[in-house]
């Protein structure tokens, strides 16, 4: 059983450390679960180790009278007034209405809080795996480079070897008008999702991030439940009392003092009730700890709203063309003249969505030097084995008819770009060709 328990954890510990996700995403399922956990335990400390509750009992009570008295009032629940000058309802009804029953589960809830938090996480780990694109073992590459500059080589040769053997297993070979179409349809408006369409992890990816806001809002609202107030609005109503100059520490929804009724049989048939008083300074902890709770769900909402929009624009509206352009200039590896369709295609058609989805959640890790050289990579693969060439362009290592006898005669024929700065001219010898053939990146 601890065997089972242990691996549990670990299994929960590893999928926790991992890094294929943003900063958003981590500070909903990382950092604020983390967060409720230590307070849970603290509040558990609070509540189990010390006296969570006293009441004032009478005076011919004796202490086994007293101990009594607080465990049942404890358990039982006390009941709020307005002030204390306010007269006692009469109704037990009344008095039930104003009970106050979460105190005692207050740390559980603080746990299930956290769980919470953690489900869209576990949702989004369980099913990328299935996407064909390991992106956890992309994203420990990342680190690998981070931890070890030397094997950045190595590293980076590994990275695109994965990533083009990943995209290859999501191809779809089928051919025809319809099939044609559902690409369009899922490359411009995820219409269509899937593998095979290359956009199963970007719409799952939103899903997610749609769950984390889902969460933090929804908890404002579930919280009223428990708390048995408008708790949404207390936020509001703690500013309010600030910039009025008032008290607002003196919450209805977190009283210090309330009573308890209890009966006591007595010889014979005499049930006398009891009403005391009673103090909860657990209280005083619970209300400083949810209004933090409160703006941090409020912050954390805005948080995770702003960085979904921001992927939605990045992969949406911002060209994928031009951020692919932006790092093969960095390495010299693009020719406006020659590669601008080519690397259109080379966006839309290869890498899709999914493919620049995930070169831009290696972004978030990864410098642009060593970006750089995994997008040209990817890039020299494709010219090497994937792309057909226009017509009057010629791509190193691109399979292509032979050249008219015209245009080899012609010795002043355009040159042709190499992807790393060598050139030919066509029709020239063969022998006198420099090209450089990249490395076999295929698996």
């Amino acid at each position: 059983m601890s065997g089972i328990i242990y691996e549990a954890f670990k299994r929960i510990h590893s999928w926790a450390c991992r890094s294929d996700d943003d900063f958003a995403d981590r500070l909903n399922y990382r950092y604020t679960a983390m967060m409720l956990v230590i307070t849970s335990m603290l509040v558990s400390a609070k509540t189990y180790v010390g006296d969570p509750i006293h009441c004032w009992t009478p005076l011919q009570f004796s202490g086994a009278h007293v101990d009594y008295t607080n465990n049942y009032c404890w358990i039982k629940n006390t009941y709020k007034i307005s002030h204390i000058g306010s007269l006692l309802p009469d109704k037990d009804v009344d008095r039930q209405e104003s009970e106050i029953g979460y105190y005692q589960w207050v740390p559980i809830v603080l746990v299930l809080q956290a769980v919470l938090f953690y489900i869209p996480c576990l949702i989004w780990r369980m099913l990328n795996s299935n996407s064909g694109i390991n992106l956890h073992r992309l994203t420990a590459a990342v680190e690998d480079v981070v931890q070890n500059p030397e094997n950045r080589d190595k590293t980076v040769e590994f990275m695109v070897r994965t990533i083009n053997r990943c995209l290859k297993s999501q191809k779809d070979t089928r051919k025809g008008l319809i099939q044609k179409l559902q690409d369009k349809l899922a490359q411009n408006c995820c219409l269509f999702c899937g593998k095979r369409y290359g956009n199963y992890l970007l719409p799952l990816y939103y899903l997610c991030k749609v769950l984390y806001i889902v969460n933090a809002i929804g908890q404002l609202y579930l919280l009223n439940s428990f708390i048995g107030s408008e708790y949404n609005l207390y936020g509001f109503q703690v500013l309010r009392d600030l910039i009025n100059g008032t008290d607002w520490t003196e919450s209805q929804r977190f009283p210090r003092v309330t009573l308890c009724d209890f009966y006591v049989r007595e010889r014979g048939q005499n049930i006398h009730r009891h009403t005391v008083q009673c103090v909860l300074p657990i209280n005083l902890f619970n209300e400083k700890i949810y209004i933090i709770i409160w703006f941090w769900l409020v912050i954390l909402a805005g948080i995770t709203i702003f960085s979904l929009l921001r992927w939605f624009y990045t992969m949406c509206f911002s060209s994928r063309s031009k951020y692919i352009k932006e790092y093969l200039r960095l390495v010299g590896d693009y020719d406006p003249d020659v590669d601008r369709n080519y690397v259109a295609k080379f966006a839309d058609n290869y890498l899709r969505q999914d493919g620049t989805f995930v070169l831009h959640m290696l972004d978030i890790n990864l410098n642009d030097v060593v970006m750089s050289e995994v997008i040209s990579g990817l890039w020299e693969h494709y010219k090497e084995n994937e792309c057909v060439p226009l017509s009057g362009f010629h791509i190193p290592g691109a399979t292509a008819s032979a050249p008219n006898q015209d245009d080899v005669k012609d010795p002043n024929a355009p040159f042709s770009h190499r992807g790393n700065g060598a050139v030919s001219k066509p029709g020239g010898d063969d022998s006198n060709v420099s090209q450089r053939r990249p490395p076999d990146y295929k698996s």
